[in-house]
């Protein structure tokens, strides 16, 4: 009796262990997939699924059980791709291919190989012929409806796109707040931003284009065109904080919704643009984010104009994130409008969310 319940016990441990096994992929030294990109933890855990891009020291890998994962590079010991990635070094130069990542070694469909460290590879793309790889997107709204004695209506929304690849980055931001209280409009306000970066190094990159759009009538902008050029440089790169500025020349066009007797409409001046980008992994599910953006323009334009944007993402899913904001905007010298009203220099308001990544 002892005897049998032993054999069965030693039967259920065997096939639970051949169970493990076979769960486990088994490679050739030099095999790649054909069906699934694979990747090893350096924990030992093996993910199956698609990678999406290397960025940052960031991994984005869209397990096939576990959904969209961002994983630090420092983390993951082998890549074995089915599809084609693009690879750039810290060198300038870019591979292309199915790529095997193994043991301090890359190689692509097995007849490139190129020796790395940790930091050798500067980033990574899937893509081939396939474009949508390429990009991400991420929707952020927010509202307050209130009726009674009073009614408030409030709507923010937030947009951001992205175009990454191993040479590149193209971002497009929309940002916006409507507020009307017992149908008095009190706030109309938009910013859509766009910038292209190409990476000279895996720190230094060149900015040869961005622009923006403002539009705020309480204000007195009816619209604000500003083009310009720039280089930006990582000051920290890490698994968990990047630290980013740039900086550059441009061009301003503003017209006002009215001004006062003797003012130009519209305004036109050169400008100087300085700004930085701080992003901080608090824990595996809060991220801390922070914008500021100044333009140095004439006294007819404003002078001074501030943009700042701290965040908070906690992430309540693999593509569901709660977002809270504070946003702060400040002209050191508005434009009175045709009735002698002076603005307000500052502008500031904290908005909730919910944010939708894909």
């Amino acid at each position: 009796m002892l005897s049998n319940r032993i054999t069965a016990m030693v039967f259920l441990l065997l096939c639970a262990f051949s169970c493990v096994v076979l769960s486990q992929p088994q490679w050739d030294d030099e095999s790649l997939p054909t069906e699934f990109d694979w990747i090893k933890l350096t924990s030992g855990e093996w993910l199956k699924g698609e990678l999406n891009v290397l960025y940052d020291s960031e991994l984005e890998f869209d397990s096939d059980n576990l959904g969209l994962l961002h994983l630090d590079w420092e983390d993951v010991a082998e890549v074995r791709s089915a599809q084609v990635l693009s690879v750039r070094f810290n060198n300038g130069s870019v591979a292309t291919g199915k790529v095997l990542l193994r043991d301090g070694q890359v190689s692509f469909n097995g007849d490139k190989t190129e020796s790395y460290g940790t930091t050798s590879i500067m980033s990574m793309a899937a893509g081939g012929t396939k474009e949508s790889n390429y990009w991400s997107a991420k929707v952020v709204l927010g509202g307050n409806f209130k009726r009674g004695n009073s009614e408030e209506n409030i709507l923010d929304s937030h947009i951001d796109v992205k175009r990454r690849t191993s040479v590149s980055q193209f971002k497009f931001n929309y940002l916006a707040t409507l507020r009307q209280i017992d149908n008095i409009e009190t706030e109309n306000s938009h910013r859509i931003s766009t910038s292209y970066d190409f990476f000279i190094t895996q720190k230094l990159f060149w900015r040869p284009v961005y622009s923006e759009y403002y539009r705020d009538k309480i204000q007195n902008v009816a619209d604000r065109v500003t083009v310009g050029l720039g280089v930006g440089y990582h000051l920290i790169d890490s698994a968990k904080t990047t630290w980013g500025v740039s900086a550059g020349p441009g061009y301003q066009y503003t017209r006002f919704v009215s001004v006062s007797e003797g003012e130009n409409n519209p305004e036109g001046s050169g400008l100087f643009m300085f700004e930085t980008l701080w992003d901080y992994e608090l824990s595996n599910v809060i991220d801390i984010n922070a914008l500021y953006n100044v333009q140095l323009t004439n006294d007819d334009s404003g002078r001074y104009k501030h943009h700042s944007k701290i965040g908070m993402e906690y992430e309540l899913t693999d593509a569901l994130d709660l977002n809270v904001s504070f946003i702060w905007d400040r002209t050191e010298k508005p434009q009175r409008d045709e009735a002698g009203v002076l603005p307000e220099q500052e502008d500031t308001r904290m908005t909730v969310g919910l944010g939708y990544e894909f």
